[in-house]
């Protein structure tokens, strides 16, 4: 399991960039933009701010390859010191989730936690 681990860090931050997305696509293909929005919910996919809680959780968020992403997610924090989130299913749908502020206050909590872990390394 933690050579698999290591392995999944390897490929997504050694070998690939998290911001840019760089990841193996099929021909033709290409990595979906929603991947550099901060979003909540999330279903199958995941975004940046996903992999920055894996990260978190694994305890390696001091890995150089997280550094950019960290940058990144601080440089999204508005002037109240907090993100703001969008709803990828919004139009999907046919349950209210509640409004912009709900859920920017679940993404401003993921961030926050990853934001206080990050300034503990």
């Amino acid at each position: 399991m933690k050579e698999t681990i290591r392995n999944g860090l390897q490929f997504l931050l050694e070998e690939h960039s998290l911001l840019e997305a760089d990841y193996p696509v099929p021909e033709g293909g290409k990595v979906h933009s929603i991947v550099a929005r901060l979003n909540f919910p999330l279903g199958y996919q995941a975004d940046i701010l996903f992999v920055l809680r894996v990260v978190a959780e694994l305890g390696e968020l001091g890995h150089s390859g997280v550094q950019p992403a960290l940058a990144w997610l601080e440089s999204r924090r508005g002037k109240n010191r907090r993100w703001r989130g969008a709803n990828p299913y919004k139009q999907r749908t046919w349950w209210e989730l509640g409004d912009g502020n709900e859920i920017s206050r679940w993404v401003s909590l993921q961030a926050a936690i990853i934001s206080s872990r990050s300034s503990e390394i």
